[in-house]
């Protein structure tokens, strides 16, 4: 062959391999795709939602929602999810239990509302594994678990378990759910129940070839008077949402502590990671959970984002 034949193929060997390149860049880098699946609690009830990745994705991230929440006693639904998980290679799962009056006062109507489960799909095979962490948490305690990712895997998302809730609503939930390092997944989960120890576990979603990630972090108190916060992370400019985490503060004062719970954890559009929480205050009275008022407490939502 002659040297203008041999460059032609040098060439063309060179465009096939950066062609390669730039379409394994793109699957890589592609967005995510999100589904949403829901049921309806009726007050007083546990309920479980999920929602399912179509042929040839795979699940790699998942949030929560409840929409028309509602923490004004005796009028709407007030959902509050005590898990939230992958389940097999296409599935996100989350349950949760209502918190509305099942025998309001004269005149008002329970309130029935919905849990939505959303997932995050990928269209490549990222091969995600599981990693795991449990525990026991005390009466009226605290834990905190990381799940850690093995043999150079990196966690992505993660999520967490607990008993499901009794007819008062108690179980441990999840007060933050968020990344420790590259390889981990830290929940901490926060006991109300004055009376029983509850079992959770914490995972963590890990890939081998995982993206890389940058974390976006944003801030809101609660409201004194709603009791409620949203706060929301948007990804830097050049950068796309891939999942998301929460964090509240943790206050004790006066024989009582006081934090947020979150009652929806979920993508928003412009490449944000929306989180809205109640704030509790957990006391001697049961009632506390659900209408308690609080002060001092700060709700942080946090996207991780791909470059």
């Amino acid at each position: 062959m002659d040297g203008d034949g041999r460059r032609r193929v040098r060439w063309t060997a060179a465009i096939l391999g950066a062609s390669a390149f730039f379409a394994l860049a793109s699957v890589a880098t592609a967005r995510l795709s999100g589904e949403s699946g829901s049921t309806d609690i009726a007050p007083g009830d546990n309920g479980t939602a999920s929602a399912k990745c179509g042929s040839g994705s795979t699940a790699v991230a998942g949030g929560f929602s409840a929409p028309g929440f509602d923490p004004t006693a005796d009028t709407g639904p007030a959902n509050l999810t005590f898990a939230s998980v992958l389940k097999g290679d296409r599935r996100w799962k989350v349950s949760g239990h209502n918190f509305n009056n099942p025998e309001p006062a004269a005149k008002a109507t329970p309130g029935s509302g919905p849990l939505v489960a959303h997932v995050y799909c990928d269209k490549h095979d990222p091969g995600v594994t599981v990693e795991s962490k449990s525990t026991t948490v005390d009466p009226g305690e605290h834990a905190t678990l990381t799940s850690k990712c093995q043999g150079g895997r990196e966690a992505v998302s993660g999520g967490h378990t607990s008993d499901p809730a009794d007819p008062r609503g108690f179980t441990a939930y999840a007060n933050a759910s968020r990344r420790a390092g590259d390889q981990g997944w830290k929940v901490t989960f926060q006991n109300p129940d004055p009376q029983n120890a509850h079992d959770v576990t914490a995972f963590a979603y890990c890939e081998k070839n995982a993206p890389k990630l940058v974390q976006a972090r944003g801030s809101d108190d609660v409201a004194p008077v709603e009791n409620t916060a949203t706060a929301t992370a948007k990804c830097p400019k050049g950068t796309e949402i891939f999942s998301g985490g929460y964090k509240s503060t943790f206050t004790e004062s006066g024989g009582a502590v006081g934090y947020a719970l979150p009652f929806s954890s979920d993508r928003a559009k412009g490449d944000k990671w929306k989180v809205s929480a109640i704030g509790i205050t957990v006391s001697t009275a049961p009632a506390a959970l659900r209408r308690g008022t609080t002060t001092g407490i700060r709700e942080t939502a946090i996207a991780y984002c791909t470059t």
